[in-house]
């Protein structure tokens, strides 16, 4: 309990698990960084008491499971990095109670596919970054309800060869977007 806390940072600590009692009392807390550990799994509510929240880094630990609402009272989240885990899917409803989310960083895991409404409960979404993953296919409409979207990333992947990414992918993102980097890249059509 400190409710004078604001950052957190942690590296190569033994941790195993962050239960929801950790935070209690740090409503002041606006950035996070857990960088080298043991976590698994990101249990539902674990950060309920970080309201304030902002900035929350998880990398390279060993989450491969992320419980569909381990995000809940993140309200204020902007910035979502969880790089170098060993994720091979995302709930559908796992970024759903981030409303304010503009940046997601997936890099680095082992994500083969992502379900259509992943983002579809974060209209500020302004950049995704799903480098290095194991992914063979991006759903249609993946990206429909980002309209702030400006970066898209998608490289050293699985992707079909022959796949090709049309206007249906980005549709209503594709105003605002400035940054599209996709491999194998068949053809785009704005």
């Amino acid at each position: 309990s400190y409710p004078e806390l604001t950052s957190i940072s942690a590296a190569n600590t033994s941790l195993r698990e962050i239960s929801a009692s950790s935070f209690t009392n740090s409503k002041n807390l606006q950035t996070m960084i857990l960088r080298i550990g043991l976590l698994t799994i990101l249990k539902s509510g674990t950060f309920k008491e970080c309201e304030s929240l902002k900035n929350l880094q998880i990398t390279s630990h060993k989450i491969s499971i992320i419980e569909p609402q381990a995000f809940l009272g993140l309200k204020n989240l902007t910035s979502l990095y969880l790089i170098d885990n060993l994720l091979t899917s995302i709930h559908p409803d796992a970024f759903g109670t981030l409303p304010r989310l503009n940046y997601v960083v997936l890099s680095r895991n082992q994500l083969i596919t992502l379900d259509p409404k992943t983002f579809s409960k974060n209209p500020e979404l302004k950049s995704v970054n799903l480098d290095s993953n194991q992914i063979v296919d991006l759903p249609a409409n993946l990206l429909q309800y980002q309209s702030q979207l400006s970066s898209f990333y998608v490289t050293n992947n699985q992707l079909k060869s022959g796949q090709t990414y049309g206007a249906n992918y980005f549709e209503g993102s594709s105003n605002k977007l400035t940054s599209l980097n996709i491999t194998p890249f068949t053809e785009y059509v704005m």
